[in-house]
C-alpha cells in the first residue's frame, strides 16, 4: 500500500516530437508512474509537444500530449527530454529550442533519453558537461557538439543538475537513478523489482555491444 504523503506532486515533464522512439518516453515515464504505487501523489506526469495533440512515434501508437507552449507556467521539477529518430529535425527547430531553454531555466533537474541528447545539446546548455547517448551516436554527437564531452560507456551520467542516458532502456536506469535520489534507495529498488529490471546494471553500454 501506498505510504501517506501530503507534498505536492513533483512534476515531471516529457518533452516530444514527431518520430520520437516509444520505449524513451514510455520506460521512464513507467518508473515515475510506478513510483506513485510507493509513495502516494510523488509525481505528476506531463507529456507535451509543440503544438500539442496526438504525436506520431516510430511505432503504430501515438502519444497524446499536452501543447508544449502551455507548460511554461508549470513549476517543474524534472524535465526530461525524448529521443528517438525525430530527435534529429527537433534539434534543428529554433522555436522548440528556445521553448526548451525557457522551461530547463524553470525546472530543478535536467534530462535526456537516447538522441534526446541532440536536442539538449543543440540549446548550448550542455557546453562544457559530460553527455551520453546511443553508443551508435555518439561519434557524431560530439562531432556537431565539440564544446560538450561526450562519453561512449556510462548507462547514464549525472552532471550538475543535467543528466543523460545511452539508448532506449537506460532511460529506465536514469529514472530509477532519480526516485533514488527524490525518495531514497528503497522505493527506487522497489520499483526495480516490480519492473524486473536492474536497479544497477552490471557493466556499461559498450559491454553490451559487444554482446
Amino acid at each position: 500500500m501506498p505510504s501517506k504523503n501530503a507534498k505536492t506532486p513533483k512534476t515531471v515533464l516529457f518533452v516530444v516530437f514527431p518520430q520520437v522512439k516509444l520505449l524513451d518516453i514510455a520506460g521512464p515515464l513507467q518508473v515515475f508512474s510506478d513510483a506513485n504505487d510507493e509513495i502516494e501523489n510523488c509525481y505528476e506526469v506531463v507529456v507535451a509537444s509543440s503544438g500539442g495533440g496526438d504525436t506520431p512515434t516510430d511505432t503504430v501508437l501515438p502519444v497524446a500530449t499536452r501543447a508544449l507552449e502551455d507548460c511554461r507556467a508549470l513549476v517543474i521539477d524534472t524535465l526530461i527530454i525524448s529521443g528517438g529518430e525525430g530527435a534529429y529535425a527537433a534539434s534543428q527547430n529554433p522555436d522548440l529550442l528556445d521553448c526548451i531553454r525557457y522551461l530547463v531555466a524553470r525546472s530543478r533537474r535536467v534530462g535526456s533519453v537516447c538522441t534526446g541528447a541532440y536536442v539538449l545539446s543543440a540549446t548550448g546548455l550542455l557546453e562544457g558537461r559530460r553527455v551520453v547517448t546511443h553508443w551508435n551516436d555518439c561519434a557524431q554527437l560530439q562531432s556537431d557538439f565539440p564544446h560538450i564531452c561526450v562519453e561512449m560507456d556510462p548507462i547514464y551520467i549525472n552532471d550538475g543538475c543535467f543528466w543523460s542516458s545511452a539508448g532506449v532502456t537506460a532511460g529506465i536506469d536514469m529514472a530509477l537513478a532519480m526516485v533514488a535520489e527524490d525518495c531514497g534507495k528503497h522505493v527506487s529498488l522497489a520499483l526495480a523489482r516490480s519492473l524486473v529490471a536492474y536497479m544497477v546494471r552490471p557493466g556499461g553500454s559498450l559491454s553490451l555491444v559487444r554482446f
